[in-house]
């Protein structure tokens, strides 16, 4: 017997399925089901992407090379910059 939990899940996929079958959806419910758990995971898999909504993910033609600054006490190749 299948848990609580999953048997909302089924009733809805049988409905949904059954509306694909009487033509009043265009997508069937397993290629729904499917994206709807592609965004799920992608949603807890890659949560940076979620936290700033105004982040501009456009790529930028140039960008800004970081300077080097030179001092006394520390390399110049370990200390950088902007």
């Amino acid at each position: 017997m299948l848990p609580n939990r999953l048997t909302p899940v089924l009733a809805a996929h049988a409905l949904w399925h059954a509306d694909y079958q009487a033509g009043k959806n265009s997508i069937d419910a397993d290629t729904r089901f499917r994206a709807s758990g592609e965004r799920i995971v992608r949603m807890l898999l890659l949560p940076g992407l979620f936290e700033n909504p105004y982040l501009d993910l456009r790529p930028r033609r140039s960008s800004p090379a970081p300077t080097r600054s030179r001092t006394a006490s520390t390399p110049s190749s370990t200390r950088w910059s902007c």
